[in-house]
């Protein structure tokens, strides 16, 4: 049987690095179970017995006599502190690059963004791996980052890199702000029907709001559920608009095309004047009713264990680090969605991780972005206000599903991670016809939670993934919280992640704000801050907080306005049954009257639990007297807005947040006891 030879064992013996790539992917494989630990030793080895013969030849001809068969299946990126060798979205050449080695310029071609693989399709978007050498920038070795004027680095790191951005894109940010597009440029991508006024105008900016407008934008007058772009021309014009997309024609000495949805015209402009941005990272999305902002943080933490930054866009906001923004929406705009897949590839982010409604899929707002998985956490009633029905709710949220194995892709199809534990989603995954990889607590999901432990300071459980299994512990609390963090190893592993970084990642996440958020103080009741606005979420919420058996639970929530009506009383039934004191209050009334969102609410409350059912419109006052009815062992839970920094009262945006005024309250309570 050969010997392995490590890393550090080889640079003592030779003086030098070893030729990383192919010893670094037999360790990979060895790692992940590809290949069995004595094969590995025997390929290590005999990879190594060139250079111990004392064989000569450039590291490069010493790399092309060491090769080996590639890994099969997707691979996503490579942990920056392991020394792991892997593929990322297909398979590849020891280089990290497609097409034959030694070939330097048909290798950069290859990466290029619409190169054209032996099929004739473009290729995915792949991370590549640079090993870069430390010790030749010490020296200032010509050809080691620069020449003799190099300037040394300390550190040795692999630097992982879109396949479809030159290096100098990577560094200057992968695209330009300031450039200019040809009108037809633009609109290549877009079926348009007519012309009028034809002059192909350079444009400057795409926008779909008319307050956005800058001289040289093109305006994009998209009909919304509230109001219809159209009616807006004029003022975009006003504001320096050089060019229209309508539906139909208007009034406007401006050069217009006339398209059959200009939603969809958005996205694809956006797309192309930003560069197709989203083609140069990986880019994974979650949808469902519940759960999508706690499994978004959860995957984020993984793939930047795995690879470096990965961006953020959901409920929460979006961004990358630890630095947020709000976005509005949990889904932004096309446009915008375009912008901020730009803004992460100038920050030098390898993934992003976006939250997908029902609503954005419905509005054509991802159009033109290909996901490279898609997980879907649950389906429950949820946004009827706009859908109608839970069938067409559903539908809404298989239009994203479909996109990840859609004609006309230029990456790979995408995998789709899906909660079998569902019934609305096994049908929808059932009607997949792509790659797909399923989670859940029954034994036939790929990816399953076993031996569980849920407690108010952890939650614990046997993450099995294939023939592996680790015991987890999370810092997230609740069933729930077993579930987001299924629907992110279940991306992650269709991401080609590793079976450790998994596990890291997952247990690195100590809070997502605004849920599960335990907000404690002295000896008195302990709150519990969550964002559960739908029956599903609160239900599974409070019967979780029954589990952890406490004294009483008293339940704080309101329902929002111009929202799904129905919901309502279901909501009220729910808090009345799982709870011994109910504090009924307003959460975002919106435009609507709140007196009759209390009483629908109330609606749902039979004669026999009214009694423990408080009225107390003001927010800030409910929860203060909930905390101050509530004793030692109670959970207080305070439902609806969870993360929510503002309070909208008929159409005014009021500062507010449910964590801080729990802790103001139980400070109050604390200092009450104390006199």
């Amino acid at each position: 049987m050969g010997k392995r030879i490590g890393g550090r064992r080889f640079r003592e013996d030779h003086g030098r690095d070893p030729p990383l790539d192919r010893y670094l992917l037999v360790r990979e494989r060895r790692h992940r179970g590809a290949i069995p630990r004595a094969l590995a030793n025997d390929a290590g080895a005999e990879l190594f017995a060139p250079l111990r013969r004392g064989s000569g030849g450039s590291r490069g001809e010493e790399r092309r006599r060491a090769r080996l068969p590639e890994p099969s299946g997707r691979r996503l990126l490579a942990d920056a502190r392991s020394r792991h060798l892997h593929r990322a979205l297909g398979s590849r050449d020891a280089h990290g690059e497609t097409g034959a080695p030694g070939r330097h310029n048909e290798r950069r071609g290859a990466g290029r963004r619409g190169a054209v693989a032996p099929g004739g399709a473009p290729h995915a978007p792949r991370l590549r791996i640079r090993v870069r050498r430390a010790r030749a920038r010490d020296r200032g070795e010509a050809g080691a980052g620069g020449g003799q004027n190099a300037r040394p680095r300390r550190n040795r790191r692999h630097t992982l890199r879109p396949a479809f951005a030159r290096s100098s894109d990577v560094e200057r940010g992968g695209f330009e702000r300031s450039r200019n597009v040809k009108l037809s440029e633009l609109a290549a991508d877009v079926a348009v029907r007519d012309r009028i006024n034809w002059n192909d105008v350079e444009v400057a900016g795409v926008e779909t709001d008319s307050r956005k407008v800058k001289r040289g934008s093109c305006f994009v007058a998209v009909a919304g559920s509230a109001a219809d772009g159209h009616a807006f021309v004029g003022e975009a014009e006003r504001a320096g608009a050089i060019a229209l997309v309508v539906s139909r024609p208007v009034a406007s000495p401006l050069p217009a095309l006339v398209v059959e949805d200009t939603a969809l015209a958005a996205a694809l402009l956006a797309r192309r004047f930003y560069g197709d941005p989203a083609s140069k990272i990986v880019l994974a999305g979650i949808t469902g009713t519940n759960g999508k902002t706690s499994s978004a943080f959860l995957l984020r933490s993984v793939l930047e264990t795995e690879g470096g930054a990965c961006g953020i866009i959901g409920t929460v906001g979006y961004g990358s680090g630890d630095s947020l923004v709000s976005a509005g929406n949990t889904t932004p705009g096309a446009v915008d969605l375009h912008r901020m897949m730009a803004e992460f590839v100038e920050r030098g982010c390898r993934s992003v991780v976006m939250e997908v409604s029902s609503h954005a899929a419905h509005q054509n707002r991802i159009a033109g972005l290909e996901f490279d998985v898609g997980a879907f956490t649950n389906a429950t009633r949820d946004h009827l206000d706009y859908h109608g029905t839970f069938e067409r709710y559903v539908e809404a949220k298989e239009i994203f599903v479909r996109t990840l194995d859609a004609s006309g892709r230029r990456k790979r199809p995408g995998t789709l991670a899906w909660n079998a534990d569902d019934p609305a989603v096994a049908a929808v995954a059932g009607r997949f016809a792509g790659p797909s990889v399923s989670f859940g607590l029954e034994a036939g999901a790929d990816v399953r939670a076993e031996r569980i432990e849920a407690t108010l300071r952890a939650t614990n459980f046997d993450l099995v993934v294939g023939a592996s299994r680790e015991r987890l512990s999370l810092s997230l609390l609740g069933m729930f919280s077993i579930y987001n963090a299924l629907t992110a190893a279940a991306a992650a592993h269709a991401l080609g992640v590793g079976f450790p970084a998994i596990k890291r990642g997952l247990e690195g996440v100590r809070a997502v704000p605004g849920r599960f958020q335990v907000v404690a103080s002295g000896a008195g009741p302990t709150a519990i801050v969550d964002y559960a606005h739908t029956p599903d979420a609160l239900e599974k919420l409070l019967r979780f907080c029954r589990e952890l058996r406490p004294k009483r639970v008293i339940t704080v929530f309101g329902c929002g306005g111009d929202r799904d009506r129905g919901k309502r009383p279901i909501m009220g039934a729910i808090a009345a049954d799982l709870s011994d004191v109910v504090y009924v209050t307003d959460d975002n009334p919106r435009t609507e009257d709140p007196d009759r969102i209390v009483k629908e609410v109330l609606d749902g409350v039979g004669p026999a639990a009214a009694a423990v059912v408080r009225v107390v419109r003001d927010r800030r006052e409910a929860i203060h007297d909930a905390i101050r009815e509530g004793r030692e062992g109670d959970l207080v839970v305070i439902a609806g807005k969870g993360h929510e920094n503002e309070q909208i009262l008929r159409g005014r945006r009021v500062p507010f947040n449910d964590a801080a005024e729990a802790a103001s309250a139980l400070a109050a309570a604390e200092a009450r006891r104390e006199g």
